[in-house]
């Protein structure tokens, strides 16, 4: 797909699809990091501490959590964006609506009355 074939998709779709992946990644963020931080509580005996993911001292657990917990964003992204996908049209019906500066098309619709 060219990158002017990208930006018709984009311009067609419109705002939707971007709520959609936001949509998507708030629930795919609240399922996963209390599974893993859990995941990480039971296999070390105690909760991760973020303040010692930049130290050089002891954070070298932490750190490798938190490259696991990014590898696993990683790899799950494809269906992340399927998903978005598949919501565009559900979110353009009912939640577009409730956001009306996102709605730049519905102005072009109406005629003004000044």
């Amino acid at each position: 797909m060219s990158n002017e074939e990208k930006m018709e998709l984009t311009q067609e779709i419109g705002p939707a699809f971007g709520v959609s992946v936001g949509i998507v990644a708030f629930v795919y963020w609240s399922i996963t990091l209390p599974i893993l931080l859990n995941a990480y509580r039971e296999s070390t005996g105690e909760w991760p501490r973020f303040e010692e993911l930049f130290s050089l001292s002891d954070g070298g657990r932490t750190a490798g959590a938190v490259a696991g917990i990014l590898g696993l964003a990683a790899l799950m992204k494809p269906l992340r964006i399927a998903a978005a996908i598949a919501l565009t049209p559900w979110t353009a019906d009912n939640v577009l609506p409730l956001i009306p500066w996102l709605n730049s098309g519905d102005k072009k619709d109406k005629p003004d009355k000044s």
